[in-house]
């Protein structure tokens, strides 16, 4: 075997070093972005809000404003029978809020 051309032989060192430079940067990126992935994962693994409960609750509490802002949020951020629910609450949080009965109550 002849030996290797001194060009030819640093240019298999250069390709050896972009190679190895490209993996180790490739590396780098993946390991720099596990905090940001780990955190991605732990929001997606969150259980859903219930917005109907923290409704009720409020209702129940009094607190009739916080209700129908978590329930416009809630309407915002739902669809489906969730979304149903949501407006349901709404639409009880609105009626006991406006009720004359309560208003006497609380004069």
């Amino acid at each position: 075997m002849s030996p290797l051309h001194p060009a030819r032989r640093r240019a298999l060192r250069a390709r050896l070093l972009g190679r190895v430079l490209a993996g180790v940067t490739m590396l780098w990126m993946l390991a720099a972005d596990t905090g940001g992935r780990l955190a991605r994962a732990q929001l997606a693994a969150l259980p859903d809000f219930d917005y109907v409960g923290e409704i009720r609750f409020l209702q129940s509490a009094g607190r009739y404003g916080e209700a129908l802002m978590v329930a416009d949020a809630g309407m915002d951020a739902t669809d489906g029978a969730t979304r149903d629910a949501v407006e349901n609450a709404r639409r009880d949080v609105e009626r006991e809020r406006s009720s004359w009965l309560r208003r006497l109550k609380a004069v």
